[in-house]
């Protein structure tokens, strides 16, 4: 081969490669721009815990569950979180002897049962996108007994309809 046809290889292999990147990156940005993210936080002022939406989309088909050393137990579902926003887990109660899990989905991801999942343990939380979840997250088997939060037996106390402002104490 001449110096001129391996020259337009380089070239052709160069522009493919360049292309796959770029596709891939882009696909990435596009992910994040749109990939709630569910974090547990303890609020000290009402000794209770609430998940709250620190991503950049809305958060639906929730389910929250605790896990002990036996597993996952309790599941909950509760309504969708917009960006910035929160819900109070009021069925919780102070106790803390147990991690908090959360399986749910994006807008684009509710149709392809892409599922997000966030865990909490000891103040350390993790996420993990579609199809990374570790074997031990809060299964679908265990998501599908959750009853709806307005349901839950679990405490005489119901949770307010109205918002509560983080930032106030």
């Amino acid at each position: 081969m001449d110096a001129e046809v391996l020259l337009a290889l380089a070239a052709i292999t160069i522009s493919i490669l360049t292309f796959a990147f770029t596709a891939r990156e882009t696909h990435r940005i596009e992910l994040r721009s749109r990939m709630p993210v569910l974090a547990f936080v303890w609020d000290t002022g009402e000794s209770a815990w609430y998940v709250r939406n620190v991503g950049n989309g809305p958060a639906l088909n929730i389910t929250i569950g605790q896990r002990d050393m036996n597993g996952w137990f309790n599941p909950v579902r509760v309504p969708a979180i917009s960006r910035d926003g929160e819900f109070k887990l009021w069925w919780l109660g102070q106790d803390g002897d147990y991690a908090l899990g959360a399986r749910y989905n994006d807008f684009l991801a509710a149709d392809q049962q892409a599922e997000y999942f966030a865990y909490c343990i000891n103040d350390t939380s993790l996420v993990f996108r579609p199809r990374q979840s570790p074997k031990w997250a809060l299964s679908r088997d265990v998501a599908q007994q959750a009853q709806q939060h307005w349901l839950s037996t679990l405490s005489s106390e119901r949770p307010t309809s109205q918002p509560r402002d983080p930032t106030s104490s």
